[in-house]
C-alpha cells in the first residue's frame, strides 16, 4: 500500500489479557496472537515462546499455516547469509522446545515443517473470519455487521507480527492482514453512516484520508459524513485533494462513484441523506486504493 496503517487504538483490558481473550471461550485450548506481538497461551496462561530466534521460527510457522515452511527457508529468512554450522541441530532444538511449551504437534515431513493445529487458535485467522461474515451482512443488517466488525477490530493489539515483518514469509502475511485490516475499518465506518453516526466517525474520517489519501473509500465517506453536516463546500474540497493526489501520485481520474458522489453532493441528491443502503452500495462501486 502506499501510504501507513493507521495504529488501532490503545487496548483495552480485555485485549491486554491476551489472545484466549478473544471470545472463544476455550482455557484449555492454545491460542496463538499474531495481531500485535507473539504471544500464546496455554489454560488461560502466558507461555514462555524462548529467545528471538526460537520465536521466529514459530512466527514462520504461523504466518505460513496450514502449510510447510522448509528448513532451508527458515535458515534463509532467520540467519540470511551467516548461518552457523550447526544451524539444522539448531531448528531441530528450537522445534523441539516449541513442540513441548505448546504442546502442540509440529510435523515434520522430508525437510519442512507444519504447525498441526485449530486454525482458530490463531487470532489473525478468527479476525479474518469474523471480517468475512461480517462483511457479507453490511446492506442487510448494517446494525449487527457493525458490531461483528468492532469485535474484529478489537483482535488487533498492535503491528501483526511485531519484530518479525522483515522475514519475506512474514511480510506477506503482514499486508495480507493490513488490506483486511482497512477492508474492515472501511466496513465498519460505512455501517457508521448507514445508521445516521456521520457525526461521530467525522474525526476518525478526517485522520483516516490523512493517513491514506488515495483510499478512496475513505474520501467517499468523508465527503458524505461532511455534507450531511452541513458542510457542502468542505465535502467538495476533500473530492478535489483526493483528485490531486490520485493524478499526481498514480497517473489516475477519481473512480466514477467518486465523480458521481462529487455530483450528488454539488446538485444536493436526497439519496445522500441517511440509508441503510447507501453506504453499502457506494463502498461496491469504489475501491480502497488503486496503483
Amino acid at each position: 500500500m502506499s501510504s501507513r496503517i493507521v495504529s488501532p487504538p490503545p487496548a483495552t483490558d480485555v485485549q491486554r489479557a491476551g489472545p484466549s481473550s478473544s471470545g472463544r471461550g476455550r482455557k484449555d485450548a492454545l491460542a496463538l496472537g499474531v495481531l500485535g506481538s507473539l504471544h500464546a497461551e496455554r489454560h488461560g496462561s502466558p507461555v514462555g515462546l524462548g529467545g528471538p530466534k526460537q520465536r521466529a521460527v514459530l512466527a514462520m510457522l504461523v504466518a505460513a499455516h496450514p502449510h510447510s515452511v522448509s528448513l532451508d527457508r527458515i535458515v534463509d529468512e532467520i540467519w540470511e547469509a551467516h548461518p552457523p554450522r550447526v544451524v539444522e541441530s539448531s531448528i531441530h532444538a528450537y522445534v523441539s522446545n516449541l513442540r513441548s511449551v505448546l504442546a502442540a504437534p509440529i510435523v515434520r515431513s522430508g525437510g519442512a515443517y507444519r504447525l498441526h493445529i485449530d486454525p482458530l487458535a490463531i487470532d489473525a485467522n478468527r479476525f479474518a473470519t469474523k471480517v468475512e461474515r461480517a462483511l457479507g451482512l453490511i446492506g442487510s443488517n448494517p446494525l449487527r455487521s457493525g458490531t461483528m466488525l468492532r469485535s474484529a477490530l478489537s483482535l488487533w493489539r498492535g503491528q501483526p507480527y511485531t519484530g518479525f515483518e522483515s522475514l519475506p514469509v512474514i511480510a506477506r502475511e503482514v499486508r495480507r492482514l493490513e488490506a483486511l485490516w482497512l477492508m474492515a475499518l472501511d466496513g465498519r465506518i460505512t455501517t457508521d453512516l448507514a445508521l445516521g453516526r456521520h457525526a461521530v466517525v467525522m474525526g476518525e474520517l478526517e485522520s483516516l484520508v490523512e493517513d491514506h489519501p488515495l483510499h478512496e473509500g475513505f474520501c467517499a465517506h468523508l465527503m458524505v459524513a461532511l455534507y450531511r453536516c452541513g458542510r457542502q463546500a468542505d465535502a467538495l474540497r476533500v473530492y478535489h485533494t483526493a483528485r490531486r493526489h490520485l493524478v499526481e501520485q498514480v497517473g489516475l481520474d477519481p473512480h466514477p462513484g467518486l465523480q458521481q458522489l462529487e455530483m450528488q453532493i454539488l446538485t444536493h441528491d436526497p439519496a445522500l441523506l441517511v440509508s441503510p443502503q447507501l453506504g453499502d452500495a457506494r463502498s461496491k462501486r469504489i475501491p480502497s486504493e488503486r496503483s
